[in-house]
């Protein structure tokens, strides 16, 4: 919806919070890693092919970059650790958000998990 919308008009950026977001684990909206693989990257990558026309290469590896990675967050946090990992590396293969994937990963790891649980608790 929001990519047919900024089809037919302008967008500008609004430097402030207009809304704030709660999610919660079993949401509606909360909605799976599985359902973003399965229904919005191939969305994405048809949006991608129906305007490839308008986009510059560079347009295109970040919005697949960027979704990889924020793929690869949601995956890691919903406790899909291995597909999360993966993701975050495939975008980094990209090229988009180097240093942002490693050091997500670097503070999602176990050993750093339980050194930051384990020092927070003294």
């Amino acid at each position: 919806m929001w990519i047919r919308l900024a089809e037919r008009g302008g967008l500008s950026y609004v430097p402030e919070s207009l809304v704030h977001v709660h999610e919660r684990k079993h949401s509606l909206s909360a909605g799976s890693f599985n359902d973003q693989l399965m229904y919005t990257l191939p969305m994405i990558e048809g949006h991608i092919t129906r305007l490839s026309h308008r986009l510059t290469p560079q347009e295109v590896k970040t919005i697949r970059g960027r979704r990889t990675l924020r793929l690869g967050q949601l995956a890691y946090s919903r406790g899909a650790s291995d597909t999360g990992r993966q993701l975050i590396s495939r975008s980094i293969k990209m090229g988009y958000g180097p240093l942002e994937g490693i050091l997500f990963l670097a503070k999602a790891n176990v050993f750093a998990m339980w050194l930051k649980k384990n020092l927070l608790r003294r």
